[in-house]
């Protein structure tokens, strides 16, 4: 998008967003609804324009004139969304999305939006799950652990098999 539509979708952002809230991006994208037993090939897409904040997608249908707050058409939180696929299917992105209320929604990105696309991506990829912690417990019973009390290092260090050495 050239720099005086950008700054029309910003504009009708403001109006939406709260406070504290900030647009991050914005592009444009095809996106269509999907709808079951009914192939993606068949149903109509259409051109809409995206602004992601850092809380909430805002999706606005397209005008001649560039995007009012009336325009809007989904303002949702992250939350709502599960990234169900993404695809490389040239000359388009394809990211498929899964709604809390089981609606499923289908955005194509063209090649010089794929920024976008990748923001909203990472915006809507969990994070990855933390390794469990092992018990202290666990550690100091070991085999590798190292001696606990100050007698048992000294000890220890004049022992072969501690150094790695076959006795």
């Amino acid at each position: 998008m050239s720099r005086a539509p950008t700054q029309r979708v910003e504009h009708a952002a403001q109006a939406l967003l709260s406070d504290g809230e900030r647009v991050t991006s914005t592009g444009s994208c095809w996106a269509v609804q999907v709808r079951p037993k009914v192939p993606l090939l068949l149903l109509a897409r259409r051109k809409y324009i995206v602004a992601l904040t850092d809380r909430r997608v805002l999706v606005f249908a397209r005008r001649r004139r560039g995007p009012e707050a009336s325009d809007l058409v989904i303002a949702k939180r992250y939350e709502t969304f599960t990234l169900e696929h993404v695809r490389r299917r040239r000359p388009l992105l394809q990211v498929a999305l899964g709604v809390t209320n089981g609606n499923r929604l289908v955005f194509e990105f063209r090649r010089r939006e794929r920024e976008l696309a990748g923001e909203l991506i990472a915006r809507l990829t969990p994070p990855p799950a933390p390794a469990p912690m092992t018990p202290i417990d666990t550690l100091r019973d070991a085999p590798w652990s190292a001696p606990a009390t100050s007698e048992e290092r000294a000890d220890a260090a004049h022992d072969p098999a501690f150094w790695g050495a076959e006795p």
